[in-house]
């Protein structure tokens, strides 16, 4: 699906500018910073933040989960999981987070987000007429 319109207005949508070829751009939506802040431990926070940079890199256990979503394993405590998309190979936004016990639904609620990420794109990218 990487070609795909929906792909296209979503990355027209999250992309600056800007653009780097020795790595990749993390956006994060509220849901995954709201799940990551509401992790107490420090040390937790900082692996999975440090898996994050390796995402960044190209580099990580990744699986595809299905709906273009994919997900981060990170095998300390319970499991760690983030899921993410990628667009076009080098935009990754971060959905959600969650652990081995929530991952079915973690795994919805992600498809769900990109769902509602490709209908938002569209809707910002539709033309607007212009003033004549």
């Amino acid at each position: 699906m990487r070609g795909s319109k929906g792909y296209a207005n979503l990355i027209a949508y999250l992309y600056s500018n800007e653009y780097n070829d020795s790595l990749k751009t993390v956006k994060k939506t509220k849901h995954f910073s709201d799940w990551l802040s509401d992790i107490k431990d420090a040390k937790t926070k900082a692996i999975i933040a440090q898996h994050i940079v390796r995402l960044e890199n190209g580099l990580g256990d990744v699986k595809a989960v299905g709906g273009g979503v994919r997900e981060l394993r990170i095998d300390v405590g319970p499991g760690w999981r983030v899921y993410f998309i990628e667009v076009e190979g080098y935009v990754i936004v971060l959905l959600v987070g969650g652990n081995k016990s929530t991952q079915a639904a973690d795994i919805k609620k992600a498809r769900q987000m990109v769902n509602d990420l490709k209908k938002s794109a569209a809707e910002k990218t539709v033309a607007k007429p212009t003033k004549q």
